[in-house]
């Protein structure tokens, strides 16, 4: 799988400062770029997927170190894990990995790599380790926490050839609070192989189809949230805004659909994720699209509730903080264009006072080549607020609507004053005409 590298006749030195330098300069992708951009992309510790530069942009193709920049809050004390990944479609972007020779005896047996997209990861740390640096921005100079290498092989990331195995790449690093005391920013380096010609660097033939969907139900109202942010993650969290006016005190009913067709093959595969649980209640399955349920009694399906108390999410049911269990992944949607699946749980609230956002969270693995059919227009309620992601901008549950109460006030106040004026301008008209 992996072939060797041409050796570079720079020292390390001032390979690291060609690296910072084009680091710095290199703007990162938006996330709507994911479908026509080139880039390498990094998730930090299960996050979402963030984005490098536009890979076409490189003034010196070859052995390049690639900068990703990393919000701080995605950071913390102790191991972090870093997983690589790229969207171009045909080998022709390679990850240089290195000897064992010149890492710390600390961060040995922290590097994966993986053929399947995620679902399982392999173990090489007793044969290279994956050259990523972290840094962080502090006293106006950049620190890195790792060391760098100067030996390497390179393997594939992304797809090795169109419609083959998808190869990813994963590294845990450890951040101490002294490492993160006076940090500003913070970036991770990535060191790959591209080679000469633009031409080269093909995106995934199917990143022009329909989006992936999620299609999640609470107490009767829809939402539709895209997924392609978060194809190629495992073990990750979707989080869709509900309006506080859909919950209610007691049972609430929660249904999860998509618009995916899975394979037998990861990329290929949304799922979601079971915990097991005994005596479990309130956890269902559908296998013909919703017209029936079959109750879970030895697990639960992984979604919960979250409600914001104005500082922080609380998760309902009490307790389950994403602490759980990972038992099992079952498709969600379509299964080889036959049997449709759906999930449902019902979650009790004991009460909504005090709480002015709420949010649904769901656990699942998301393939990063799913096959999405279209789905209906989808009406969003005229309660829903679209910053719900953002807690506090919704208003009191007490009165939803004030602000749209202030607003009429202010309408008919206008319309007052403007009726007012007209009718002294028509009073005036007259009085002059009547001199005249």
């Amino acid at each position: 799988m992996f072939t060797a590298l041409r050796r570079r006749s720079a020292v390390i030195a001032v390979a690291i400062i060609i690296m910072v330098s084009f680091a710095a300069s290199f703007v990162p992708a938006s996330a709507s770029d994911i479908k026509t951009t080139p880039v390498v992309r990094v998730q930090v510790n299960g996050g979402d997927w963030l984005l490098s530069g536009d890979l076409r942009e490189l003034g010196n193709p070859g052995n390049d170190w690639i900068g990703v920049p990393i919000d701080l809050a995605l950071l913390k004390t102790g191991l972090n894990t870093f997983y690589v990944d790229t969207n171009v479609d045909n080998g022709a972007v390679k990850l240089v990995c290195s000897a064992l020779g010149n890492v710390a005896e600390g961060e040995r047996g922290t590097s994966w790599f993986t053929d399947n997209g995620g679902a399982s990861w392999y173990d090489i740390s007793d044969q290279k380790v994956v050259n990523v640096i972290l840094r962080l921005w502090k006293n106006d100079n950049w620190v890195n926490i790792n060391s760098a290498y100067d030996e390497g092989q390179a393997g594939v990331l992304g797809l090795g050839t169109i419609g083959s195995n998808v190869y990813g790449a994963g590294r845990s690093l450890n951040v101490s609070a002294s490492d993160l005391e006076g940090a500003e920013s913070a970036e991770l380096l990535v060191n790959v192989h591209i080679p000469d010609g633009v031409d080269s660097l093909q995106l995934d033939p199917k990143a022009g189809q329909t989006a992936p969907i999620l299609v999640s139900t609470v107490n009767g109202k829809k939402k539709y949230t895209d997924l392609t942010s978060k194809m190629g993650s495992v073990n990750t969290w979707v989080y869709v805004p509900v309006s506080i006016s859909t919950l209610r005190t007691g049972i609430n009913e929660i249904t999860i659909d998509s618009n995916v067709t899975s394979t037998d093959y990861f990329p290929n595969q949304l799922k979601i994720l079971l915990s097991p649980r005994q005596n479990a209640n309130d956890s269902f399955v559908s296998d013909d699209n919703m017209n029936s349920w079959m109750d879970y009694t030895d697990k639960i399906v992984n979604i919960c509730l979250e409600l914001y108390d104005g500082s922080k999410w609380v998760a309902v049911p009490s307790g389950e903080d994403y602490s759980y269990i990972y038992d099992i992944a079952v498709v969600i949607g379509k299964y080889m264009d036959n049997t449709t699946w759906a999930f449902k749980r019902l979650i009790t609230i004991d009460s909504l006072t005090g709480y002015t956002d709420a949010r649904l969270a769901v656990n699942v693995n998301v393939g990063s080549r799913l096959e999405a059919a279209e789905l209906p227009p989808l009406v969003e309620d005229e309660d829903d607020d679209e910053n719900q992601n953002e807690p506090g901008n919704q208003d009191e549950e007490e009165n939803p609507h004030t602000g749209d109460q202030i607003s009429y006030i202010i309408y008919f106040g206008l319309a007052a004053i403007a009726l007012i004026g007209l009718a002294a301008a028509l009073a005036s008209k007259r009085t002059n005409k009547a001199r005249i």
